[in-house]
């Protein structure tokens, strides 16, 4: 009970267990990371088992998220008096926002400056289209059946960009989000549920500069809570297909692992769970 806090004294260099917390999950970000294979490059000879490591990593954190969670908003910490650093207890609303817009959102921010769009490749030019990174989406015949002739907007990722399975901040959030799900609420004084967690990123003047800025940073927050898992679910997706074979047979062995019960519950679901939040967020006016 007692990481899900904030010290009272706010001045910088304060110990803060929740931040140290964050911390650790960033460091395991993007851990033992894929690249696709091309047809110039042939099978792979030796297959890299760092893969069983990551995974076991990320498997044993899943389990840990929930029973971090394993209290209500109106417990006490039982090392809170005569703590040396007084701290304020988080709700499970107000830890799922303060991991989100302090820890997610610098984290995907500082990624996303990575990700460039390809200039458009010259007639002639031997640039395979493998490793050309498009800004959006390809047009979509049942996009324009739905009435949407645009092509959408998305992150930069070429098909021989480095990526992971393994997100471990972002699948600590979508525990908390299914938490406060599971808890309920929405009225002032309850404990809190979804309703309580999507007033946080609510904007009263949407048209002020404030409410502008603040608009900007909601909208890239949730661009990434969406384009990062489904990052990792379309590679799945083309493994399962047979796309990833010179990569050798290890990659299915981590796409079951991946997706399959047990262990998907702290893997796909979470992913699932985040995009789902996303969605949420993007078209509920929060």
């Amino acid at each position: 009970r007692h990481f899900a806090a904030l010290p009272m004294d706010e001045s910088p260099g304060t110990y803060c267990a929740l931040d140290d917390w964050i911390s650790t999950l960033t460091v395991a970000q993007m851990m033992d990371g894929q690249m696709w294979r091309s047809w110039a490059q042939g099978h792979v000879e030796t297959e890299p088992k760092g893969w069983v490591g990551a995974f076991n990593a990320s498997i044993s954190l899943g389990s840990l998220f929930e029973r971090l969670l394993l209290w209500e908003d109106t417990d006490p910490t039982p090392i809170g008096i005569g703590c040396a650093t007084p701290v304020r207890l988080l709700s499970c609303v107000e830890l799922t926002h303060y991991t989100l817009t302090t820890g997610v959102h610098r984290w995907q921010r500082l990624v996303m400056l990575s990700y460039r769009p390809s200039p458009p490749p010259s007639p002639g030019s031997p640039v395979q289209v493998h490793s050309l990174c498009p800004a959006s989406l390809p047009f979509s015949t049942v996009a324009v059946a739905h009435g949407s002739p645009l092509a959408m907007a998305a992150l930069p990722l070429a098909q021989t960009k480095t990526w992971s399975f393994h997100l471990p901040l972002h699948r600590f959030v979508s525990t908390c989000i299914r938490e406060v799900c599971r808890r309920g609420g929405g009225n002032l004084g309850d404990s809190g549920g979804i309703e309580d967690l999507l007033k946080k990123f609510h904007i009263e003047d949407i048209q002020s500069k404030d409410g502008m800025s603040k608009l900007r940073l909601n909208a890239l927050l949730f661009r990434g809570l969406m384009e990062f898992p489904t990052i990792v679910l379309s590679r799945a997706a083309q493994i399962r297909a047979g796309l990833w074979k010179r990569n050798g047979p290890g990659m299915q062995d981590q796409v079951l692992n991946y997706s399959e019960p047990p262990f998907c519950r702290s893997l796909q679901d979470a992913d699932l769970v985040m995009i789902q939040f996303s969605l949420l967020c993007h078209t509920v006016e929060v």
